[in-house]
């Protein structure tokens, strides 16, 4: 009977998260003061902001990308995310990626 209980209050859990995640109010901890500043080393695409302000790495050509509040990663200068890959040229290193599977998405 504990087991029950157990998976129940389990999945209610996993539902709810998706459901905030549907929403598109991801849970996370904003970063505050000289913290926003920090930038990740050895970002190949350039660097952009998630969704809670926190400098990473930005998505190369056909790295997956989007989601609810970009929760997948931003692309790099020179490409845009399309059906979820990052679409076009980088910028900074000239390599590209041009899904052919984007017309499925549509």
């Amino acid at each position: 009977m504990k087991s029950c209980a157990v998976c129940i209050l389990a999945s209610a859990f996993i539902f709810l998260l998706l459901q905030s995640c549907k929403a598109g109010s991801l849970i996370c901890k904003p970063c505050m003061g000289n913290d926003c500043n920090l930038e990740p080393e050895s970002c190949e695409h350039g660097i952009e902001r998630d969704y809670c302000g926190w400098k990473v790495c930005a998505k190369g050509p056909g790295d997956y990308c989007g989601g609810p509040s970009d929760v997948r990663g931003k692309c790099g200068e020179g490409m845009h995310c399309a059906c979820g890959k990052c679409n076009g040229c980088s910028l900074t290193t000239l390599d590209c990626y041009f899904g052919l599977d984007q017309l499925q998405c549509l």
